[in-house]
């Protein structure tokens, strides 16, 4: 491949960047993705950031090429291509995001070809590439795996539990109805899958694990979820809660549904909810929004709200 070739070839892969990007932010790649994490990450504000910085990077990569600065555009690509690496494993460990996936194939085009262009192949290079390759398969492989993903329940101890409840611990519609199930069901029949809704029910669910870990009764861990202590802990959270309730959070969200409390009955993989109108508790980011009564699911579901 002669010189000339390559150059058009990083010429072409930036135009595409900065066009895929500046769609990104507009929200445009946002209507035809089918991933879950497309429409949670554009409601940050970092989002927007990201993708500016994105058609920015891609448009001086492109500038410092036409200006044959050898040094700086290996420079900035390098480092271009090692700021895309912990936004991957992000994606592979929370939430899959296939628009910012496109985003991250046209930075490894594009960096690769510039070191290709150049010919530089240091083993400064050759780990920049290996570690970019190894983001962009956690990456990938989250995309992949958000057709199996599962939630987390907090209390699960068998598989025949009939009842499944999502619930945030700041939500008091969710507070009211998991008490009355409570009342009336006993807790091997009750799974409960928290979602955090705000920093502090992070520490909320951590409270409910620790109690349950220590032996307590669904009833008496549920007091403690809600405004108790859990002296083991002491308010931490540990990164299996923050990891578990997003899970359970892009579970809802690959699902379209955007407020708590959430009841389904039994096989919650193969449950389509089909929401009320109405109230409930919101789940978007830090969000305090709750509304009259609650959402459930209609199908199978068992409480109304």
């Amino acid at each position: 491949m002669s010189l000339k070739s390559k150059t058009i070839a990083v010429y072409v892969l930036c135009v595409l960047g900065v066009i895929w990007t500046l769609l990104s932010l507009s929200g445009t790649t946002m209507e035809i993705c089918p991933t879950s994490g497309c429409k949670i990450f554009h409601d940050y504000p970092f989002s927007n950031l990201l993708n500016l910085a994105g058609a920015m990077a891609f448009a001086i990569i492109m500038g410092l090429t036409f200006f044959e600065k050898r040094f700086l555009t290996l420079i900035f690509s390098s480092v271009f291509m090692l700021l895309d690496i912990p936004l991957m494993i992000f994606q592979g460990i929370t939430v899959p995001c296939l628009s910012c996936m496109v985003s991250a194939t046209l930075i490894g085009l594009v960096c690769g070809m510039v070191f290709y262009r150049f010919e530089e192949y240091t083993p400064q290079i050759i780990f920049v590439l290996a570690l970019w390759v190894f983001g962009y398969g956690a990456g990938i492989t989250s995309i992949i795996g958000e057709q199996f993903i599962t939630p987390w329940s907090v209390n699960a101890k068998t598989s025949e539990n009939q009842i499944k409840v999502f619930f945030s611990p700041s939500c008091t519609h969710c507070k009211e109805i998991i008490s009355k199930m409570v009342e009336n069901e006993t807790g091997e029949n009750i799974k409960l899958y928290p979602v955090a809704r705000n920093s502090d029910d992070f520490k909320g669910i951590s409270r409910l694990s620790c109690s349950l870990k220590k032996g307590c009764s669904l009833e008496q861990a549920l007091k403690q979820c809600w405004g108790g202590e859990c002296k083991e802990h002491k308010d931490k959270v540990s990164i299996d809660i923050f990891v578990n309730s997003l899970r359970n959070k892009f579970y809802l969200a690959k699902l379209g549904i955007k407020k708590v409390p959430l009841i389904m009955g039994n096989d919650i993989a193969k449950n389509k909810p089909q929401l009320q109108k109405g109230g409930g508790c919101s789940l978007g980011s830090e969000s305090k929004q709750c509304g009259k009564g609650s959402e459930i699911n209609s199908l199978n579901s068992i409480y109304g709200g």
